[in-house]
């Protein structure tokens, strides 16, 4: 485990809330960021973003437990594999919004 993801567990207690009377987490806080990027709809662009992405995933997929399915609006299990890959899901929006 690299060090930075050791000083986030350490910081766990101060933003997990735990029911008392049964012991089970109920609200841990997180975050959720939005980025822009100009000539987002372009397939080069999108591409560029994709590859962001796949490296995050390859240094923290390990830790990744659920996502977004921004169709249905839910979230879904990343274990269950129902997501299409990411880039076939950009390659899908491109075509489709263009």
């Amino acid at each position: 485990m690299n060090d930075s993801l050791q000083k986030s567990e350490a910081l766990l207690p101060d933003f997990q809330y735990v029911d008392s009377d049964h012991g089970r987490i109920a609200l841990t806080v997180g975050f959720t960021a939005s980025f822009y990027f100009g000539a987002g709809h372009t397939a080069a662009k999108r591409n560029a973003v994709v590859e962001c992405i796949e490296a995050f995933e390859a240094a923290y997929g390990e830790h990744l437990v659920w996502a977004f399915d921004e169709d249905t609006g839910r979230r879904v299990k990343l274990a269950d594999k129902k997501l299409p890959p990411l880039r076939q899901y950009a390659k899908f929006v491109v075509h489709s919004k263009t």
